[in-house]
């Protein structure tokens, strides 16, 4: 998997934000940042308001989160 791949960094934003929710802390914008890096313009279109089910449920990208994770 490539780490520009849109799935990687849309997985490393979700689970970003879904910590920071989940543990009461506030988004670092400058830690976002770092892990956007350069997210071209049409990826940010695709991200929606049911960012958290589709971390959670999607099989793909339950597969790119245990790549993530090991890596």
């Amino acid at each position: 998997m490539v780490k520009n791949d849109y799935h990687v960094i849309v997985c490393k934003i979700l689970k970003y934000l879904y910590a920071c929710l989940k543990n009461g802390e506030d988004v670092d914008s400058d830690k976002l940042m770092d892990i956007i890096g350069d997210l071209p313009e049409s990826y940010a279109d695709y991200i929606t308001p049911k960012e958290i089910e589709y971390l959670n449920d999607n099989r793909y990208m339950l597969k790119v989160r245990e790549y993530l994770d090991s890596h």
